[in-house]
């Protein structure tokens, strides 16, 4: 059946079910298509099958026991062992750590892609060396580092994240790890 002689025979059944109560007008619907089409009414439908605004009756929605597609599996960041964190004539990862002395974990992350992007001259900013940057310096894994990454982009505006293999730092960022850190003790 193509498009037009569809759209004829729910027209049709569209019409031949308006004069009914709302409540039935779903399952009449469904029975009217089928007779148009040439099917039988065979198939009893319940009207409490069919719920007001849904797009087709639960006796043909998923069956339950049916497998349902799983969410896709996160993969976890691994170590970038071409990494340089030793650079000739910069500073270390570890002495730029130090003297940062980052706090929380947004921190932590503006921290390592400021070292990455602008001390270790590291063209594209990758997930993958982020995590070795926190590997490197013993400092708490977030469990989620992805979502860690795009957290401090969304709510501190300090580093980029719209594409995670290409991460870099807003001005904003430089001027907390520029300006701002480390934070003063509090008394």
């Amino acid at each position: 059946m193509d498009e037009p002689e569809v759209r004829k025979v729910l027209d049709r059944a569209a019409a031949a079910v308006r004069h009914l109560p709302t409540d039935l007008q779903p399952v009449a619907f469904v029975e009217a298509v089928r007779l148009l089409e040439g099917g039988s009414t065979g198939e009893e439908v319940d009207p409490a099958a069919v719920a007001p605004g849904s797009k087709r009756p639960t006796h043909q929605r998923r069956q339950t026991g049916t497998k349902k597609p799983r969410a896709k599996k996160r993969v976890a960041p691994s170590l970038d062992r071409s990494l340089d964190l030793h650079p000739k004539g910069k500073a270390s990862l570890q002495a730029f750590y130090k003297e940062k002395a980052p706090q929380t974990q947004a921190e932590h992350n503006v921290v390592f892609v400021q070292y990455l992007q602008n001390v270790a001259s590291v063209g594209a900013v990758t997930v993958n060396q982020v995590y070795t940057c926190y590997r490197e310096v013993n400092a708490r894994i977030p469990s989620n580092l992805r979502n860690s990454l795009a957290v401090t982009s969304a709510d501190k505006g300090w580093i980029e994240s719209g594409d995670m293999e290409n991460l870099s730092v807003t001005p904003r960022g430089e001027n907390i790890v520029n300006l701002e850190l480390p934070r003063a003790a509090k008394e």
